[in-house]
């Protein structure tokens, strides 16, 4: 299988769940910057976008969400995702869409308003919008993992890393420590050996 990543983007969340697995993988970096490995992403998928699989197979997937739940469809031993047809199953995935369809477009305004208006007021007020939508979803989140070791209750699943990834990111912009459930659980998926691993390789351990 072909891994194209690139360091802090979605493709992180899944380089976690990788390792998490156990999986055989060979890993292709992407560097938007240093505009590595885009014509060879590109030749796969004409959106440019990581993370992107290729199987051994020859079948493309992208998208980190369908990502996930094949790798963790593919090792049903590691426990990252109940089975088809359960509710814990349809849980975990609702928290994994809500993060990528709810939580994480927040960061939209804050990361991309100099490029929506030139207008300083206007881009005042798109700030304070993501951030009070940003805030709202802190303590929905924060409540949510209260007396919870992980999203899901006992047992480490493919939310977990995305959540951690996302809520990475807002601390750039958002003072989290107050969210006192939220700063314990980052520092328990943060101190999993696998997932320390991934945030060493990718130079980000002074992020989180």
């Amino acid at each position: 299988m072909k891994f194209f990543h690139s360091t802090q983007t979605m493709s992180t969340v899944v380089h976690m769940v990788l390792e998490e697995v156990g999986a055989k993988y060979t890993p292709f970096e992407v560097s938007f910057q240093r505009e590595v490995g885009l014509k060879e992403l590109e030749a796969v998928n004409p959106l440019g976008a990581v993370p992107t699989i290729v199987t051994d197979e020859g079948e493309v997937l992208t998208q980190a969400p369908a990502i996930l739940e094949m790798i963790a469809d593919q090792h049903p031993g590691k426990k990252l995702l109940a089975p088809a047809g359960s509710m814990e199953r349809l849980r975990t995935l609702a928290w994994v869409s809500y993060v990528s369809s709810d939580l994480r477009p927040c960061l939209v305004p804050l990361f991309g308003v100099e490029d929506m208006t030139t207008s300083e007021p206007a881009r005042a007020e798109i700030k304070a919008w993501a951030l009070g939508r940003l805030k709202d979803h802190l303590e929905y989140v924060d409540q949510s993992l209260k007396g919870r070791t992980w999203v899901m209750g006992d047992a480490f699943t493919i939310a977990d890393p995305i959540l951690f990834m996302v809520t990475t990111w807002i601390k750039y912009d958002v003072d989290t420590s107050k969210y006192t459930h939220l700063t314990a659980w980052r520092a328990r998926v943060a101190a999993r050996p696998t997932i320390h691993r991934v945030l060493e390789e990718e130079d980000m351990l002074e992020d989180v």
